[in-house]
């Protein structure tokens, strides 16, 4: 390959996320190029509650730490 293929993986219930990396070198699982899976260990919260409350829309706990990682994994070679 002339140029590695990465692929970022976000799952998700919409509250919390799990995410992970795989990173192409090589498709020939013999050689000497390695491919890389990473993940972060720990299940992510987004926010502690997204719903209504009397009629009106209400986000509560946004975890900007989670947003910008989220961003980030987006947003990647856009």
């Amino acid at each position: 390959m002339p140029e590695p293929v990465r692929v970022n993986v976000i799952g998700t219930d919409g509250q919390k996320l799990s995410i992970g990396s795989v990173q192409l070198h090589s498709l020939d699982l013999g050689g000497d190029d390695r491919n890389v899976f990473a993940y972060h260990p720990d299940t992510l919260e987004l926010f502690s509650y997204c719903g209504y409350r009397e009629g009106r829309a209400v986000l509560e706990g946004l975890n900007m730490d989670t947003f910008t990682l989220l961003s980030s994994l987006i947003s990647e070679g856009a």
